[in-house]
């Protein structure tokens, strides 16, 4: 089975090894109306923070500091469709 694109983009854009400006990246990308990869995570995000099913590898592709993957993704969720709901 493949990993999933929610654990692989978070894995290159929000990791903290990633460049400074990789997070922005991530942002302008989150976007993109017509980009089938940013479809499927905004999708597996939704889906994440609907059910709570976290996929297995989040923590250790991104290795986040809110404490839990449900704060993780709730904040990146906000920081990336501001406004939207769930």
């Amino acid at each position: 089975m493949s990993e999933p694109v929610l654990v692989r983009v978070c894995g290159t854009y929000c990791h903290p090894e990633a460049d400074a400006d990789a997070y922005g990246s991530l942002r302008r990308l989150a976007r993109r109306q017509d980009d089938a990869e940013m479809t499927r995570f905004r999708m597996e995000l939704r889906r994440a923070l609907s059910s709570g099913d976290v996929p297995a590898g989040l923590f250790l592709a991104v290795r986040y500091p809110d404490g839990s993957a449900e704060a993780f993704l709730r904040r990146l969720w906000e920081d990336l469709y501001p406004g939207e709901p769930v």
